[in-house]
């Protein structure tokens, strides 16, 4: 008879990650990131977080709406080398990227500067 406490089904498991995470985490070479699985993915830096799909290969980062394409090592690369912000800009106009498509350019406005006072950080949205 198998004794409980010897089960395999009773030994403690690490959480899965999903792939893209586990893909970014091999090539991030900075040891202040947090990975954190939970219906979006999330990648935890100092001063920004970072949500991916779990289904898709799109990120956005705290304060913001739209979701941009990204590939596993250039975002790793951007976390390594600490302009995450500045790849979200860039990705913005990739052809993979969600449309910015707004028909309220109001709203989406309002929403924006909401998300980025939610957010603590006046930086990451600034009017045109």
């Amino acid at each position: 008879m198998i004794n409980p406490k010897n089960s395999p089904w009773n030994k403690p498991t690490t959480p899965r990650l999903p792939n893209n995470l586990k893909q970014i985490s091999k090539a991030v070479t900075r040891k202040d990131v947090f990975y954190i699985n939970n219906q979006l993915s999330t990648i935890a830096l100092p001063q920004v977080k970072i949500y991916l799909t779990n289904t898709s290969m799109k990120f956005r980062l705290k304060g913001h709406l739209d979701w941009v394409y990204y590939t596993d090592q250039s975002l790793a690369d951007a976390i390594n080398l600490d302009c995450v912000e500045v790849y979200y800009e860039i990705m913005l106009s990739h052809i993979k990227s969600d449309p910015n498509i707004w028909k309220d350019n109001q709203f989406e406005e309002d929403l924006k500067t909401h998300y980025a006072n939610r957010a603590n950080n006046n930086f990451y949205y600034t009017k045109n």
